[in-house]
Parts: C-alpha cells; sequence; structure tokens
C-alpha cells in the first residue's frame, strides 16, 4: 500500500487525517516538530498501528533540513501543519512566515520527489473576511481581502499560505498536483486527551459553564470526522486535482443554537445570552473580546455543493456533531478526576 506524508501529526485535524488513512490501509509517516508527541500519536492511534504502518520524522515548517528525504518515500503529501494560536501573537509574522514558508517547502519537495498530489489544509479564513457585501454568498472562488480592517494575523496567515501555494502550482503544474481544503470551525470528538486546543477548549468552557454568558457569534462549523474523509477523497480522486473545496455544514451556527443543542440532549451549558453591548464594552479592554465583538451577529454564507459534488458528500448533522464532542469531553474531564 501506498505511503503517505501527514504534517501536524499531533494537532486535531492531523490525527484523524492519520486514523483514518491508517484505517483505509495506508501507511503514514508523520510529522512532528516536537518528539516528545510521538507517545501520545501512538497512544491516540493504538488500535489501528500495526506491521509498521506508522512511521515519525521531525520536519520544522521553518527548515529546510528534512523534506526533501520524507517527501521521497512518499506518494501523496497531507499538508495540515500550520500556526493555530489561542490568542493573536506579539506580531503576526509570529504565524505568517511558518503557515507559507512551510507550505512551500512542503510543495517544493513534493514537486522534485515521486509525489503525486498534495493535499492543503487551508481555512474559510482565506474565504470569508474583507468583504464589504455582508449578504453576499460566498464559494470555492472566493478570497479574504488582507488589508481590510480588522483582519487577524490568523486569517492572514492561512490566506498567505494558500494563496502562496496556488502561485506555486503556476509555476509547476507539470511537477505536482494540488487540492485545497478550506474547513469551517472544527467539531466532533477527540482521538486525544488534549483539551487546551481551540476547538476543545471552547466546548470545554461551555460544558463547564466557564463562559457563563453566550455571545451572538455565529459559525460556520464542520466535524472533524468529515475534514479527514474529505482529506482522502481529494487526495485519490482525479477529479480533485487542482480545486478548492470548503469543507462546512450548509447553514452557520451560533453560540445560543449550540447551547440550545447541549441542554436539549441532557448536557449541561449556559443559557443566559450576552447583550451585544456587553461584549463590544469589554472589547476595549481585552484584545480577544475585541475580536469577538467584531463578529457579533455576523454571519457568512459559504456555498459548499462543489464539495458535495465532487465527493458525493453530505455533511455529519451538527447536532451529532456536537453532542459526539460534548460527550467525549465530558468522558475525559472525567477521567481525569
Amino acid at each position: 500500500m501506498e505511503k503517505v506524508l501527514v504534517t501536524g501529526a499531533s494537532s486535531y485535524i492531523g490525527l484523524h487525517c492519520i486514523s483514518e488513512l491508517l484505517a483505509q490501509g495506508f501507511f503514514v509517516l508523520a510529522s512532528l516538530r516536537d518528539q516528545s508527541k510521538r507517545s501520545s500519536v501512538l497512544s491516540a492511534l493504538k488500535p489501528l498501528v500495526k506491521n509498521n504502518n506508522l512511521e515519525f520524522v521531525n520536519l520544522d515548517l521553518l527548515e529546510d533540513f528534512g523534506w526533501d528525504s520524507a517527501t521521497r518515500e512518499c506518494r501523496y503529501v497531507l499538508h495540515v501543519a500550520s500556526p493555530f494560536p489561542l490568542k493573536d501573537p506579539k506580531h503576526e509574522d509570529e504565524l505568517i512566515i511558518p503557515a507559507r514558508d512551510g507550505t512551500i517547502r512542503a510543495l517544493r519537495s513534493s514537486a522534485i520527489s515521486n509525489v503525486k498530489r498534495v493535499v492543503v489544509t487551508s481555512s474559510i479564513a482565506a474565504i470569508c473576511y474583507g468583504h464589504d457585501n455582508g449578504d453576499i454568498i460566498l464559494n470555492h472562488d472566493s478570497w479574504t481581502n488582507i488589508h481590510a480592517r480588522n483582519i487577524t494575523a490568523y486569517v492572514k496567515s492561512k490566506t498567505l499560505a494558500e494563496q502562496a501555494a496556488w502561485n506555486f502550482i503556476e509555476k509547476n503544474k507539470d511537477h505536482i498536483e494540488i487540492s485545497v481544503i478550506n474547513p469551517g470551525f472544527v467539531l466532533g470528538p477527540l482521538l486525544n486527551n488534549n483539551l487546551e486546543g481551540a476547538s476543545a477548549s471552547i466546548m470545554r468552557k461551555i460544558i463547564m459553564k466557564e463562559i457563563p454568558l453566550i455571545p451572538n457569534i455565529f459559525m460556520n462549523c464542520v466535524d472533524v470526522r468529515d475534514v479527514a474523509k474529505l482529506h482522502i477523497l481529494a487526495m485519490l480522486s482525479p477529479k480533485a486535482n487542482n480545486m478548492r473545496f470548503p469543507c462546512i455544514t450548509d447553514h452557520p451556527i451560533n453560540f445560543e443554537e449550540i447551547t440550545k443543542i447541549l441542554i436539549n440532549n441532557g448536557i449541561s451549558a449556559p443559557s443566559l445570552s450576552a447583550p451585544d453591548w456587553l461584549i463590544r464594552f469589554l472589547g476595549i479592554f481585552n484584545k480577544d473580546m475585541k475580536i469577538a465583538s467584531n463578529n457579533l451577529n455576523r454571519k457568512f454564507l459559504i456555498d459548499n455543493s462543489q464539495t458535495k459534488r465532487v465527493f458525493n458528500w453530505e455533511p455529519i448533522p451538527i447536532e451529532k456533531t456536537i453532542v459526539d464532542m460534548a460527550k467525549d469531553i465530558q468522558g475525559k474531564i472525567n477521567l481525569a478526576m
């Protein structure tokens, strides 16, 4: 069976991609910047690891060393790795440079190796920000305007990294194929016990009622299990070459709807909404609340029909995603007590 390089192997999406690949019989070369995470990756994937089907390599988004030899072993690459901080950095280049340069390293090494296709994990962050008309329907051809007001470093990093990927492919299309997956806010069960990631942290705070009031913020969500499956479909499907795939459920959902789903399924969650003026007031003093205030009542309408059509895909229902994730996190919290 063919071997696949997966960067960002210890990440939320990376672990699910590896799990899906191993379940389908692929051999995986998993890249980690920090080799101390190897044991937790092995533990998360233990039921699927057998017959040397999982190996590890040390790769850094900011260093050339190891990329050529890693890609030389593989037929496909899933480039998942990218900085994802819980808070904005002091300087935007702390995110932009590793995101952009790491993507180019993955593509450049793949182009001179035997790699058939690279699947790049981008984000709807590269699609939906900076558009003046909030009522327009965005799609796979839409791009974030990084020069608009209130564009965060993370949004810039994902946009510039993906644009760099397409610019590289334009000059090297005879040597390598590419598909890009643009997930929304990723939810769903975790394969490890890390509750500090962005998605897990928010869900944990909701079910532990550490967020006492719910802000009126909408999100375009997707199940992590769908994200992983779409990566493998994009890797293998001839139709997916040179295409971009928004990976989201059909409609945005706000925090109030999420908490109602939890409460209706017997899971504790806050039930009081935060007035918009309070979020805006807190945004004067707190950078995270400032970001939240910029997104109050804001819905992004994104067309996912290309993703559905090419892959014959229907998203996992958002209620199942939310309940499965909450129960998984509850179980992990109870085990830790």
